[in-house]
């Protein structure tokens, strides 16, 4: 699936994982908090009252996506985002396992 997004500064998303994904940010700045699939949990609650509540330095990986940087998520990693300033991006689920698709780049036509 593909998605696009936008959020004002403080927004971003709780914690969640998925099937490999890329994510381009066009604009902004997002904080990513990361986390192998042994320690990845999905979460309902907002990313402001984690970092709040829960945040320790170190318990996750950690990285500052700026405008015009592309994120490459392997598949079942745990990630939530906080953007650092109002930011808009595109995001694309890469679930081509055993479909026999083939894409050359996010915006192509896929081809069997």
């Amino acid at each position: 699936s593909r998605a696009f997004y936008l959020g004002p500064r403080g927004s971003g998303a709780p914690w969640h994982f998925h099937v490999p994904a890329w994510n381009a940010l066009y604009h902004g700045a997002n904080h990513w908090f990361l986390r192998p699939p042994s320690a990845a949990i999905y979460s309902k609650e907002a990313i402001g009252s984690w970092l709040e509540r829960d945040y320790a330095t170190g318990s996750q990986l950690e990285c500052i996506q700026l405008g015009g940087d592309a994120m490459l998520l392997p598949d079942g990693w745990g990630h939530a985002t906080l953007n650092l300033e109002a930011s808009i991006g595109v995001t694309w689920e890469l679930n081509l396992l055993g479909t026999g698709l083939q894409f050359e780049h996010p915006w192509s036509t896929p081809t069997y």
